[in-house]
């Protein structure tokens, strides 16, 4: 549609009645216009214009991107009933405070369960947050993105966000609070449990098919660090305990779930 006639040349033009929100052209008596998509229009000289734009301009002096009619009924055009539409801001993780996520959850420090304190889409009050991902951690939905549980319990005990939580027992879905730990990633690193594939039972030892001994062997910063090869499989065991020691690895490393 044209461009709308200034607010000054739209008084002289028209009259409008906040309160029944009728909108006429003086001289007239009579409501006039139609309807385009539900909306009442009207002509103004050889252009054809909202009538809820035309009284926004009429009123305010000014035409916003949007209005929204609050009632939703698009017929309705008293002042009261018509507002600028502001989209709601799109939120990002670090919007999330600890005073938002304690309002919506409340925390079982034994069970690591949130319990929600509010109805959600799918969750009722009282019940368990949280749906359970294939790598075993859990994730709830606050302010329209999926977060972690263990990252929302950290926010609410502690007021502060975190980059990597560390679940000592390597159990991912175990919340309770003795179970989380704040980490840097090298840490974390040096807490992890025993591979799928890992044939000897116990991290960094595998035997030599060459020649049968069993070695021994620790990553360090990336850095992987022989320990020594073995004619007794408990020695090669011992070695790596030795090193886990030695460059802080937790005595859960190497542990199975």
């Amino acid at each position: 549609m044209a461009q709308i006639p200034n607010q000054e040349s739209l008084k002289k033009m028209f009259r409008y009645n906040k309160s029944t929100g009728t909108f006429v052209r003086r001289g007239h008596g009579w409501g006039e216009g139609f309807l385009i998509r539900g909306y009442p229009a009207i002509n103004v000289g050889k252009n054809i214009h909202f009538k809820h734009q035309l009284i926004f301009v009429y009123v305010t002096g000014s035409l916003p991107k949007r209005i929204t009619h609050i009632n939703l009924n698009r017929l309705d055009n008293r002042w009261v009933n018509l507002k600028e539409f502001t989209p709601k801001k799109k939120m990002k993780r670090e919007d999330i405070t600890q005073k938002m996520v304690k309002k919506l959850f409340s925390y079982n420090r034994e069970t690591g369960d949130l319990i929600r304190k509010t109805n959600a889409s799918r969750q009722n009050k009282g019940s368990i947050a949280g749906s359970l991902r294939l790598d075993g951690r859990l994730y709830t939905s606050v302010g329209g993105m999926s977060h972690l549980n263990h990252q929302i319990i950290f926010l609410m005990v502690t007021g502060r966000r975190v980059k990597e939580i560390d679940h000592i027992d390597h159990n991912p879905s175990n919340n309770s609070w003795a179970n989380l730990r704040e980490v840097t990633h090298e840490q974390n690193q040096r807490n992890r449990r025993i591979g799928k594939n890992n044939t000897s039972g116990h991290i960094g030892v595998y035997r030599d098919k060459r020649n049968g001994k069993w070695n021994s062997q620790i990553m360090v910063n990336t850095k992987c660090i022989n320990l020594g090869s073995f004619n007794d499989k408990s020695d090669a065991i011992a070695a790596r305990a030795e090193a886990n020691i030695k460059y802080g690895f937790h005595a859960n490393h190497g542990a199975e779930k």
